[in-house]
């Protein structure tokens, strides 16, 4: 090998791996925790809403795209009954909706949810992208007197142990999924403010589908000195988006000092919708916006992008989940001509 392949060769290193980092991994970690007590099949007078859980984990399992990700599934009551995995092949998925749909346990027993989400964080792979779905349609039992980590406000500290460790890898997202049960709502309220980005709390009934939508890119650039003030977002989609599926997009430009009378904003910001796996955005700025910012703004200044979907009951998707994991990426607005870098082969 000669000096100028060595120099090629390190180049597109380089070049590979300063695009690897504003990628977001694609290779999924799909966790199921799911809660079998009887008082999902109806026992002692609570709706039986067995079934319907067991459709939604099939329609998930199947949705899954057949990349070789991690699937497990821990079906609990009082404790773990078991960690099922696979791998998301064809046959893998198919053998994971076979061990879902033909799942029977009858104990009688208490809800020990703390413990079972506790395995979930232990199998948490930090080269993928996480994926908890929890399932439950009762509230942590008091089990203290058996165990003192797991008394009736356990979920207070398994939350903040959730938290801690998501906020240092931001790479999961949970989605507690509380069926049928009027939470408390102090506990409601640390749900919602915790880690509200890594995860999210659904009350009600069960959905007919879940659906993830992620960004597949974590930073967007434009350039005011090339008058490049748009940008494409990618997506990857798991499960089916309705057609009416519609989202908002903020632009966060907290601690931007900017001249007086203009705001950055992206240009129909409201009502926007993905279509094939893309949405095109664009700053809402003037030419003479453009022309004073050129002159007094940095090199470089850092915004966020915020994905927002609608109300999903005015759009008439109340009976499923739409999340987008995650809501939010990095806008960078160069003020600066790109260098571009030119190679001469002398043979």
């Amino acid at each position: 090998m000669n000096f100028k392949t060595i120099f090629i060769l390190f180049f597109i290193g380089i070049l590979s791996t300063s695009i690897a980092h504003s990628q977001i991994s694609k290779k999924n970690n799909h966790l199921f925790i799911w809660d079998v007590t009887l008082s999902m099949k109806g026992y002692n007078n609570a709706p039986n809403i067995y079934d319907d859980v067991v459709q939604v984990m099939v329609n998930t399992l199947s949705n899954i795209e057949e990349d070789g990700s991690d699937i497990n599934i821990i079906p609990f009551q009082d404790e773990v009954l078991q960690t099922y995995t696979q791998k998301a092949t064809a046959h893998g998925k198919q053998q994971a909706i076979d061990f879902v749909q033909s799942f029977n346990n009858e104990k009688v027993t208490f809800t020990n949810i703390c413990v079972a989400w506790e395995k979930a964080m232990q199998l948490i792979n930090n080269q993928q992208k996480n994926f908890l779905y929890l399932f439950t349609d009762g509230e942590q039992s008091d089990l203290s007197k058996k165990d003192a980590r797991y008394g009736k406000t356990c979920l207070d500290k398994i939350i903040d142990q959730y938290c801690a460790l998501i906020n240092n890898t931001q790479n999961a997202y949970t989605f507690y999924i509380s069926l049928n049960t009027n939470l408390p709502t102090a506990l409601k309220q640390k749900f919602k403010s915790s880690c509200p980005e890594y995860l999210r709390l659904i009350e009600g009934t069960p959905p007919t589908q879940i659906t993830s939508i992620q960004p597949t890119t974590n930073i967007q650039i434009v350039n005011l000195q090339e008058d490049d003030l748009s940008f494409t977002q990618y997506f990857d989609i798991s499960g089916n988006l309705p057609a009416n599926f519609k989202f908002d997009v903020l632009l966060d430009a907290k601690g931007i000092s900017l001249p007086s009378g203009i705001q950055l904003k992206i240009k129909d910001h409201q009502n926007r919708k993905i279509q094939n796996g893309k949405a095109v955005f664009e700053l809402a700025l003037t030419y003479d916006d453009v022309q004073r910012l050129k002159k007094v703004m940095p090199e470089e200044m850092t915004a966020s992008l915020v994905y927002s979907k609608q109300n999903l009951q005015s759009l008439g998707l109340d009976d499923q989940i739409i999340e987008f994991t995650p809501d939010r990426t990095k806008l960078k607005i160069r003020n600066k001509k790109e260098k571009t870098l030119k190679i001469k082969i002398i043979e």
